[in-house]
């Protein structure tokens, strides 16, 4: 079993406000994501001035190995946060682990790559982004 802490920044639309766990275990045949934290969401996405409630998120999600396709990384520029997608078929969404630095993304993405036999190409030495 591969154990990846994974963190919780500071989103537009989430605020942490207490982190108990966040993380990704690798077992042989499937990934589990569990993240368990609270924080502060804005009442109406529209109108950022009105109140804040807080919210408790509490994650548990497994997904089989054979189910992964891929991974992407991007920049996100109004939250100036790197964005890891871990891309499965047959979910709604995708998985999506944010970090501040683009070297810890970058050796996220490599782990998770190396885990499901995949190359890890075009990827840049330094930062290539604030």
């Amino acid at each position: 079993m591969i154990h990846l802490k994974i963190p919780i920044p500071e989103l537009a639309l989430q605020k942490p406000t207490e982190i108990r766990e966040a993380y990704i275990n690798l077992f042989e045949d499937q990934l589990l994501y569990r993240a368990d934290f609270t924080a502060d969401e804005p009442t109406s996405d529209d109108d950022l001035d009105l109140p804040w409630e807080e919210v408790l998120v509490n994650l548990e999600i497994r997904i089989f190995k054979k189910n992964i396709v891929g991974t992407e990384k991007s920049y996100r520029s109004g939250s100036k946060v790197w964005c890891v997608l871990i891309i499965v078929s047959g979910m709604n969404s995708d998985i999506r682990v944010y970090f501040k630095k683009e070297a810890r993304a970058l050796d996220f993405v490599a782990t998770i790559n190396k885990w499901l036999g995949l190359d890890t190409i075009n990827v840049p030495e330094t930062d290539s982004l604030p």
